[in-house]
């Protein structure tokens, strides 16, 4: 059963991408690795999305919320992959 503190904390989590993203713009470097960063279950959500059960997976939000997480992780590698190899205006 999915938990009101659950949804709030990976939100939050992924709410820091954005200043993570902004710093990695501002110095041209990150701490974080493009391949890492586009892993969409290398997270704390993405691992307990990925480790529901097959009932839970099943329901008809699943793979839109496995979609949007993806989207969201790739997005985020590709900011930070032109962040850090010069390309600030692209970003």
């Amino acid at each position: 059963m999915v938990k009101k503190e659950d949804i709030d904390s990976a939100l939050a989590a992924h709410a820091l991408w954005k200043k993570r993203l902004q710093d990695a713009l501002e110095k041209g470097t990150s701490e974080f690795k493009v391949d890492v960063v586009e892993k969409d279950n290398a997270c704390q959500f993405g691992q307990w999305l990925y480790n529901l059960s097959e009932d839970e997976k099943s329901g008809e939000n699943f793979n839109k919320v496995k979609d949007l997480h993806s989207e969201f992780h790739k997005t985020a590698a590709k900011v930070l992959e032109m962040a850090i190899t010069g390309r600030k205006e692209e970003a």
